[in-house]
Formats: C-alpha cells, structure tokens, sequence
C-alpha cells in the first residue's frame, strides 16, 4: 500500500521519511557491500542446547548483503544497530519527535502505545496496541511499569519503552531460535538496578 501510494519502494520510502530524518544511518533492509563487515554473526540453538553459529543461507545467516535486494517487508526485514532502534524508541517515548524532527503527532503515538484489543491478546494485565505489546496492569510481566510497550524481533531482539521511568532497552542478542532467557532476565535486572 505504501509503494502503491507513495510511487516509491519501501525501501526509499523508509530512508526518506523515517531513518534518514531520524538520523537512523545504519538501518537498512540489505546492508550496503561497504558495512558488511559489521554485520554480526546468527547463531543457533541446537537440539542439543549448545549454542552455534547458525549455517549460510536464508535461514541462518541470512542474505542481509548479496540478497535479491526487492523483499522489503514492512513487518520484518530490517537490520539495524542498538542506537540507531534506540533513537527510533525514544521518538515514540517523545510522543512522535525527536532532536526537532516530528514524524508522528502524541495522539497517534498514543494510539499506537496503548491497548487496541482488549483481553483478546492475553486475559492477565498484557494488551497489544498498534505494533506493541502493551503493559496494561503492573506485575503482568515481570518489573515492567504500567504504560510499557515493546516487542520482539526474530533473532531474539527485544526492546521496550517505559515512560514511567523514561526509559528505552534494546537489547540486540542473534540467535535463532532462541532457546534462552536472557530476554526475561535482562529486564528483571534492569529493574533491581532502578531499586
């Protein structure tokens, strides 16, 4: 809808509206040949338990560089850097701005943030808003102050923003499937550190 809408791809639409004003320069759907060397390495949970580095290919490695360069999903496919997530985070944790550059306004960051759904998503104090788990009551998941939402990506990243505390985590793992709870511990951490 968005190419469709905008006679441009994706990929163009994102730099020119969203990462290049945000400042977000290391965010792309394919890595340009000249950043592959910081591109890190996927690893793998094996049945085993142990952790490897995951195989070449789409399915571990990825083909985040020499890839067709034409699948630019808007749900999943970005490749990214803990600070360049982070200023995308503390936009929204703003109400839509950030260093002068207004991409949203705060009632639609609000809407996006808050519950959409009801009890459908989960019956215990968690909600889904527009693209975010949302914390509904406190205690409904682990530490996480009321008002927090956030998600996860498929290598295992996490992020969330509390505005409660004025806070952004992103925490940046590389392994799929991910067979560990490092997800789960780091936030409960995170917390006990606040006191």
């Amino acid at each position: 809808v968005v190419e469709r809408v905008s006679g441009i791809s994706l990929d163009e639409f994102f730099r020119s509206r969203i990462t290049g004003p945000l400042g977000m320069n290391d965010t792309y759907f394919f890595l340009p040949p000249g950043k592959r060397g910081r591109l890190t390495a996927v690893y793998a949970t094996g049945e085993d338990g142990r952790i490897r580095r995951a195989p070449e290919g789409s399915r571990g490695q990825g083909h985040y560089v020499e890839g067709p360069r034409r699948n630019y999903s808007g749900g999943a496919g970005l490749v990214s850097t803990a600070a360049d997530y982070a200023r995308f985070l503390q936009m929204l944790l703003n109400g839509g701005g950030l260093n002068g550059v207004r991409l949203l306004s705060p009632k639609t960051t609000g809407l996006m943030t808050t519950n959409q759904v009801g009890k459908i998503y989960n019956a215990n104090g968690l909600g889904f808003g527009l693209g975010f788990e949302t914390v509904d009551r406190s205690g409904a998941s682990g530490s996480l102050s009321k008002g927090t939402f956030g998600w996860g990506g498929a290598y295992g990243s996490r992020y969330f923003v509390d505005p409660r505390e004025r806070m952004v985590v992103v925490l940046m793992i590389q392994l799929m499937p991910n067979g560990t709870d490092v997800s789960d511990t780091i936030p409960e951490l995170i917390y006990r550190a606040l006191g």
